[in-house]
């Protein structure tokens, strides 16, 4: 049977080639880059010639005329030239100065708030990016957030964990001095995924966590807590949730992160009956719409992991067939199981 389909292929390859079809096709998640080049072309406008006025006394020969018109066409040219050039050049550097100032950014106004080892810039848009440990992980906050927030920086010198609070600058009363943590990024040494302290990020040789707090820690009798916590949950989940991004050995500062120790797991689809079961997309996860299906999975299946993402208070692994090496996608942490190092 499989040499009668080796045959068939054959056949077909080579009725392809003498039609001339192109039979190459691209993976689904390659990406084609093109490189576009503007070039500014500057046409010389033509140059009249002036009637030169001789002395009387002067006997200018034609051959010597000649020259001096020539000589002196060639320098109004390349004048008119350059007048040109440096005009395309003038433009071309206002523009990359308007496409700067869009995308430009600036000290954050309240830098009394922020803790050392942290730092905020905010974007023309108005949106803020929380930066902690020195560049090594970030977070976007929405314009609203501006003047809402302040970062505490906690550490453990027993076992090297280090610990942001992003804490809301409302007091809980107005007696009180006690804020609202939102989130905590804490950085430990090793990956852990549970509903409460999901993993979001990898740099430096330590993982990052975050921490929420429960709505019942506003007090919402509060008028003041009131609004303060309808204008920190009003982005959290579509916004803030989507944003994390740490910088991965290369240097680049992304959202998927490595998992660094050899995780070996299995599919468990009857822990949460109610999630699909199937590995998504990386591409449809970041965009933040609809999940793309790349492979269904079943109970009981051999996983093994390589990589993570956050998403809106959900993580996705990235795994395949460790039997047989099959890529399944990024599966749900809510559908697998894993031993105590990743678990």
């Amino acid at each position: 049977m499989k040499r009668q389909m080796a045959i068939i292929a054959v056949a077909s390859t080579i009725a392809l080639m003498l039609a001339g079809c192109d039979s190459s096709s691209a993976k689904p998640d390659q990406k084609n880059e093109k490189d576009a080049e503007i070039t500014l072309i500057a046409k010389n406008e033509p140059v009249e010639e002036g009637e030169k006025e001789q002395e009387p006394s002067e006997q200018v020969e034609p051959e010597e005329q000649k020259s001096e018109e020539n000589q002196t066409t060639e320098e109004k040219k390349t004048e008119v030239q350059t007048e040109t050039e440096n005009s395309v050049t003038g433009e071309a550097e206002t523009k990359d100065n308007k496409e700067s100032d869009s995308d430009s950014t600036k000290p954050y106004e309240y830098p009394e708030d922020i803790a050392e080892g942290a730092s905020v810039v905010e974007h023309s848009d108005g949106s803020l990016t929380l930066t902690v440990e020195n560049g090594e992980m970030s977070v976007d906050f929405p314009p609203e957030w501006k003047n809402h927030f302040t970062v505490i920086k906690r550490s453990d010198s027993k076992n090297g964990d280090i610990e942001y609070d992003i804490r809301s600058k409302t007091t809980y009363t107005p007696e009180s001095d006690h804020t609202t943590l939102i989130i905590a990024l804490i950085k430990e040494e090793g990956f852990y995924v549970n509903a409460v302290y999901p993993p979001v990020g990898y740099s430096n040789g330590g993982y990052w966590h975050i921490y929420m707090r429960s709505d019942n820690d506003w007090n919402l009798d509060n008028p003041q807590q009131a609004e303060e916590s309808e204008i920190i949950h009003k982005h959290l989940r579509d916004y803030v949730l989507r944003s994390f991004r740490s910088r991965s050995d290369s240097g680049e500062m992304k959202r998927e992160f490595p998992i660094v120790e050899k995780a070996v797991g299995h599919v468990q689809t009857d822990s949460n009956s109610h999630k699909p079961y199937c590995g998504y997309s990386l591409e449809s996860i970041l965009s933040g719409g609809d999940l793309v299906n790349v492979w269904d999975v079943e109970d009981g299946w051999h996983v093994t992991a390589t990589d993570a993402v956050y998403d809106s208070y959900n993580v996705y692994i990235n795994c395949y067939d460790t039997d047989d090496g099959d890529k399944y996608g990024w599966i749900s942490f809510w559908n697998l199981i894993f031993p105590d190092n990743i678990g």
